[in-house]
């Protein structure tokens, strides 16, 4: 079961101060806890990592999202009878290492938790004792044995990076992590979580002006700083290590970079960017061939309309949608004999956009017969939601003028220019 299910509105509405947390003493509040069934001996210290997670988005727009807040983060040290202890020596920190002030010995709230690891480094109290953890799951470092004694019903704990499990079936004490196989270990039935994955996303400008070069960053955030490899995955294969990626744009399409990073342990994490090249009618290449949407020579099965929505360049078409086989026909004046790349410069608020492509009646091969569009966000009206999409593999074209027909096998689409680029020498 999703403890999201039955704990969402409440963490909603602890994180907005319309209600506190009770001390953890006993009867219902246990249900909400983590960390109940397991004791600590004394005088163990002890490092314990939790992880916050972005509430969901359930009906509250975007606002919860887009702040990258947790479920409020609620932490207690108690003794054997689950009465609060008063723990001087000990520390919790948060993404970044910001030191997280207790609001009381042995006590910590967060409100409003932001998304990442938390650390709590506990010099253990003379003794017996418990942590308690109102909504987040915790895993305890092995960088020793680490003693425990198990309360009844019987628990598990689950071994990490082994990933394996280890039922305790008889209450009692128990040591784990003298195998030196084990780095963390969680408690079952919790929910678990990468207790040193790290965190990556993509820095730089992923929208390119012409002649620009494409430049990026990796920001890497890890818990155990052993970050020791980093990945750019991109079109055709090709991959580049390393923190920054400097590269000449030579895509004219929109695409989509991935970058991937690595610890030590073998935890990966990945960060996805779009990346949106100058348009076509900005890039000064040699003998492209440009031809404005709202040009067709003919159409048959509907009409299009024509109009100026600020974003495009000259005008435009879009309404072309409400007739399946609607076609439209343009002329396309070739003058040197080779291969084109075919390219539209488009926008789709449609998810199963496709048309077919003819030149002079003919198709220039089955990859042409059904082109999806993928979805823009729009129609044009805005300069965001325009692409350019290449439609196919190069087509071979001799001097003088060809009929390129696409017609509409489904959803809308508004078209701004089609253009035809030179295959150069090398493919590109």
């Amino acid at each position: 079961m999703n403890r999201w299910n039955s704990l969402t509105l409440l963490g909603l509405l602890l994180a907005m101060g319309h209600i506190r947390a009770a001390p953890p003493l006993s009867g219902n509040d246990e249900r909400f806890a983590q960390g109940m069934t397991v004791l600590f001996p004394g005088e163990q210290a002890l490092h314990f990592r939790l992880r916050s997670d972005p509430l969901p988005d359930e009906g509250q727009g975007g606002a919860v999202k887009d702040l990258q807040l947790g479920p409020p983060l609620d932490l207690w040290i108690l003794d054997a009878d689950k009465n609060q202890l008063s723990v001087e020596d000990a520390k919790l920190t948060g993404p970044g290492g910001t030191v997280v002030s207790p609001a009381a010995a042995g006590h910590w709230r967060v409100n409003r938790p932001k998304v990442g690891y938390y650390d709590l480094e506990v010099d253990g109290p003379a003794v017996p004792w418990r942590l308690w953890s109102a909504f987040h799951p915790f895993m305890v470092r092995v960088v020793r044995p680490v003693t425990l004694n198990v309360a009844s019903p019987p628990a598990a704990v689950f071994l990490y990076p082994a990933r394996s499990r280890l039922d305790l079936r008889a209450p009692g004490p128990v040591v784990i992590g003298d195998d030196e196989k084990a780095t963390w270990l969680a408690f079952l039935p919790w929910d678990l979580f990468e207790p040193s994955r790290p965190d990556i996303r993509i820095e730089g400008n992923t929208v390119l002006e012409p002649g620009a070069p494409l430049v990026l960053k990796a920001i890497v955030t890890d818990p155990d700083g052993d970050v020791d490899r980093i990945v750019w995955h991109l079109p055709d294969g090709e991959t580049h290590e390393g923190p920054e990626l400097n590269r000449k744009a030579c895509h004219f399409q929109t695409w989509s970079l991935k970058v991937s990073a690595q610890d030590r342990e073998g935890t990966t994490a990945g960060a996805e960017a779009e990346i949106t090249p100058p348009p076509l009618h900005a890039a000064e290449l040699p003998g492209i061939v440009i031809v404005q949407a709202e040009d067709f020579s003919g159409q048959d099965g509907g009409r299009v309309a024509v109009t100026d929505r600020g974003a495009n360049v000259g005008k435009m078409i879009t309404k072309w949608h409400h007739d399946l086989e609607h076609w439209l026909e343009w002329q396309l004046d070739v003058e040197n004999a080779g291969a084109y790349q075919l390219y539209a410069r488009y926008a789709t608020g449609g998810s199963e956009t496709r048309r077919e492509l003819t030149i002079d009646g003919a198709s220039p091969g089955d990859p042409f017969a059904s082109i999806a569009f993928p979805k823009t966000g729009g129609y044009g009206r805005r300069a965001r939601e325009w692409r350019t999409r290449l439609l196919g593999p190069p087509v071979v074209l001799t001097p003088g003028k060809h009929a390129l027909r696409m017609t509409n096998l489904g959803d809308g689409l508004a078209l701004d220019y089609l253009a035809l680029v030179p295959v150069l020498k090398g493919g590109k």
